[in-house]
């Protein structure tokens, strides 16, 4: 019989009132394991700078601006054999100026006052201990260089530090 008396029964239930599963330590080990980016403390950057700008908005003015920018940078770069750089702040203040801090932070902040170019980010994020001068780096008004203060290494959270994290993202899936 292909047409015929059918029963049929509905049970309904709100998703929202149950509860997860709960997942065992092997679960959660195994997860953060396989997520571990997911629950990575991301690297963290504090930089000192300063800045050149230009005195106008005429072409000329930011062409002055990046000259002295380029004269102050040339100082902590191909330096002779056996020469050490020079210190960054007794350089800045020689040339009169005034050195500004920004950070801690990550690649995802814009620490810079007024300024939302990620290239400035990256740049302060690329500062290594062996290399902690930048080049001069164009901004709006005029160009920063930024020196190296202290870096905090991106790491991974251990499974202790991220449990209550790990436990909710394998919850979600």
């Amino acid at each position: 019989k292909l047409f015929g008396p059918a029963e049929a029964q509905v049970l309904r239930w709100d998703g929202s009132k149950m509860t997860p599963p709960e997942p065992t330590p092997q679960d959660l080990e195994t997860f953060h394991k396989n997520n571990e980016q997911a629950f990575a403390i991301p690297a963290r950057v504090t930089v000192e700078y300063v800045e050149f700008l230009a005195s106008g908005s005429e072409e000329a003015a930011r062409t002055k601006a990046g000259e002295a920018a380029f004269a102050f940078t040339s100082q902590f770069f191909n330096l002779p054999e056996g020469q050490g750089r020079p210190d960054f702040t007794a350089k800045a203040a020689e040339a009169k100026l005034p050195v500004k801090t920004a950070g801690p932070f990550t690649a995802a902040d814009t620490p810079f006052p007024g300024e939302t170019d990620p290239r400035l980010t990256a740049a302060a994020l690329r500062l290594t201990p062996d290399d902690p001068v930048s080049d001069f780096l164009p901004v709006k008004n005029g160009f920063l260089v930024l020196r190296l203060k202290d870096l905090q290494p991106g790491r991974v959270r251990p499974l202790g530090g991220a449990m209550n994290q790990v436990k909710a993202r394998w919850q979600e899936q």
